[in-house]
């Protein structure tokens, strides 16, 4: 398990938290509440997820006391299917892959942040607009336990070909 700082434009300094073996992710930070995610003990990690799944039934998170629903896209070829939907109270937000690098964030269908991350090492958010810190919490942990961006189809294609031969 690793924490490291990220320096956020509006909340200053969050600690973002990550264990993939653990099934763990945290986010926090002075000025923003305590978000976390975890995966169901004893279910393999698996890859292309930090947080070690897309399967929302083995997943269980919350942001301070409210749980967080979350209900991870099929991560298929095609970029469009990289996306993770989380539900907070009436609050619906979105984080789905624009690019190879970066994702952006939706409350409530209105773009609110682009997310770019490099497991828990370095995240950044670039806000479009001041947004609560519920929204910071929601977007840095949903950027931290599933990534972000995703590769073209055709790039993707071949990825999955390659690893699909024996001794690769």
């Amino acid at each position: 398990m690793t924490t490291h700082a990220v320096e956020d434009q509006y909340f200053r300094t969050l600690a973002v938290t990550l264990d993939t073996a653990g099934g763990f992710a945290e986010v926090s930070g002075e000025l923003v509440p305590t978000g976390t995610v975890r995966r169901r003990p004893g279910s393999a990690a698996q890859a292309p997820y930090p947080i070690g799944t897309g399967d929302s039934t083995l997943l269980t998170a919350q942001v301070q006391d409210e749980p967080l629903a979350l209900t991870p896209g099929p991560a298929r070829f095609r970029r469009g299917t990289w996306y993770v939907d989380a539900l907070l109270g009436t609050t619906a937000y979105r984080l789905a892959a624009r690019s190879t690098e970066t994702s952006t964030l939706t409350r409530d269908g209105e773009d609110i942040a682009t997310f770019e991350a490099h497991g828990n090492e370095w995240i950044s958010a670039a806000w479009q607009r001041p947004v609560d810190p519920q929204d910071a919490t929601v977007g840095y942990l949903l950027a931290l336990a599933f990534g972000t961006g995703a590769q073209t189809a055709p790039r993707a294609f071949v990825m999955a070909l390659l690893d699909s031969i024996p001794g690769q």
